[in-house]
């Protein structure tokens, strides 16, 4: 049996997204009007949801219904080129010019080759605008 389908799967990518956006099962539920206990079931790997339930959760992530429901290694991507990435966290967006702090708060990830970055547990990446 494939990985579609696989309510362990999906509970694992969704605490994932989660985890990355920084929201809980409360947050979820209060934004999207999902029951508390169904929200639970899935996030526990206890049922799997309709597919228009992936799909809001998707769009509310900004990512593909794909990303939830298959068993992707996050760390293991290829780019256009061919060329291994690693997914290294953008903490905020700063202002361009001197004497401007970034406040931490992850808003996503961002694609660097790894020969750039090793694994890129060492860094992280800033949104700066002008």
């Amino acid at each position: 049996m494939g990985d579609l389908g696989n309510k362990k799967i999906f509970s694992k990518n969704l605490k994932y997204y989660m985890d990355l956006n920084n929201k809980d099962r409360n947050d979820i539920c209060n934004i999207l009007g999902f029951k508390y206990s169904t929200f639970s079931d899935w996030y526990n790997g206890n049922k799997y949801p309709r597919i228009d339930k992936i799909e809001i959760l998707a769009n509310y992530f900004g990512i593909e219904k794909s990303d939830l429901i298959e068993n992707k290694d996050k760390s293991e991507k290829l780019d256009q080129l061919g060329n291994r990435v690693i997914s290294i966290n953008i903490l905020g967006t700063v202002k361009a010019g001197y004497n401007y702090l970034a406040q931490e708060n992850i808003i996503g990830t961002i694609d660097v080759e790894a020969n750039l970055v090793g694994n890129g547990e060492d860094y992280f990446a800033l949104k700066v605008k002008r």
